[in-house]
């Protein structure tokens, strides 16, 4: 029996270790041992139609027709469709006792469609826009929580407690940077500077976000987008988002290569998720807050990673986690916690209601729908 166990859970390792690495089980091949890698997911490059031969601007024909030769060369097809929930966190809050991230969840609940007030970016549309200043990241000023990726992560568990929140997608959870303990509060952000080393990249890119190709028929494509009723796009003031000659501005480019790097950062950490899911490292917390009157109210709905589960994981299972470079967002996680620390000082610092003590408690019981 022990070697039947011991052969059992090297096989369930190894089947760990395939999805670390980006690696998929086929239909009809469950428990063969049989796998192939998972294709390329690409992300459509802005602006104009291009050729993808040579990166010129192309005008053959309507560039939003589905037989367009220049669409032919986009071999990306978004089965991720609803896993794809990063998008640009625009807001998050309490919603009851629950701690909520909000990214623009619209685009992937309706098939391929982006929601009011995204626009794919297009020279045709945007060509007199320009993008007005925004050094202070004014728009998260009541921005409770922030989705982040593991790209980030170092700065992220620096400045903010870290935390996986559950979604009702694919995914399961969503890693968070938790900003503030209120719906509507953001603690970090301060008039003249945020109170943090670091804003996160979903509110660094803003009005910049992921969203699906308008262009086409069926949108089947991930794109840069704009999030065109945000007050800091104007025609009058800022940096333009094209040249006069037509072609994608400095800035452009930048966050459309920073939005490709967000894109490639949240598949990895989609499956970091997935493989200390499968090693039974998540579990819930609540952490108990109790005001200057007395009175104490829990924040639920949310999970980390267990430290006594990590360090009592098998030789195996360790290797799954160092081989796929996923050790230290494990412990950058679980450290993270004692940013919560500093979040309550500042708080109470900024004359809000005192929180005199708090508590962790792990393994708490999941919150109960309602």
């Amino acid at each position: 029996m022990c070697g039947k166990a011991q052969a059992h859970r090297l096989a369930v390792t190894q089947q760990i270790k395939q999805q670390a690495m980006g690696i998929d089980e086929p239909a009809g091949k469950a428990g063969q041992g049989n796998y192939t890698r998972q294709p390329q997911e690409n992300f459509h490059q802005p602006g104009r139609a291009t050729d993808s031969r040579d990166q010129q601007p192309c005008n053959k024909g309507n560039s939003g027709s589905k037989h367009h030769p220049c669409r032919q060369q986009i071999k990306h097809k978004v089965e991720l469709g609803r896993r794809l929930c990063f998008a640009s966190v625009v807001s998050a809050g309490l919603q009851g006792a629950h701690l909520a991230i909000c990214p623009i969840e619209e685009i992937m609940s309706t098939a391929f469609k982006n929601p009011d007030h995204v626009e794919t970016v297009d020279f045709s549309r945007h060509s007199k826009l320009k993008v007005k200043p925004n050094s202070g990241s004014v728009h998260a000023s009541a921005m409770q929580a922030s989705g982040i990726v593991l790209m980030e992560l170092a700065q992220c568990a620096s400045n903010f407690p870290l935390v996986l929140i559950a979604r009702p997608d694919e995914r399961k959870y969503q890693l968070a940077a938790m900003l503030g303990l209120n719906e509507g509060e953001n603690i970090y952000f301060g008039p003249q500077y945020w109170e943090s080393t670091y804003v996160p990249l979903a509110i660094q890119s803003h009005p910049f976000l992921i969203g699906y190709d308008d262009r086409l028929p069926n949108g089947e494509e991930i794109t840069t987008c704009l999030q065109t009723d945000s007050p800091f796009l104007s025609e009058k003031e800022g940096t333009p988002l094209f040249n006069a000659d037509g072609e994608q501005s400095d800035l452009l480019k930048h966050w459309h290569q920073q939005l490709n790097n967000i894109f490639e950062s949240q598949k990895l950490t989609d499956r970091f998720i997935a493989v200390v899911s499968q090693l039974d490292l998540i579990t819930p917390i609540s952490v108990q807050l109790q005001a200057q009157n007395g009175e104490v109210r829990n924040l639920v709905g949310l999970f980390t990673l267990d430290e006594v589960k990590l360090t009592n994981l098998s030789i195996e299972q360790l290797k799954v986690l160092h081989e796929s470079n996923f050790l230290p967002a494990c412990y950058l996680i679980v450290a993270s916690l004692h940013q919560l620390v500093n979040l309550i000082r500042m708080r109470n610092r900024q004359g809000r209601d005192q929180i005199v003590d708090f508590r962790i408690d792990f393994n708490a019981a999941p919150p109960v729908a309602r």
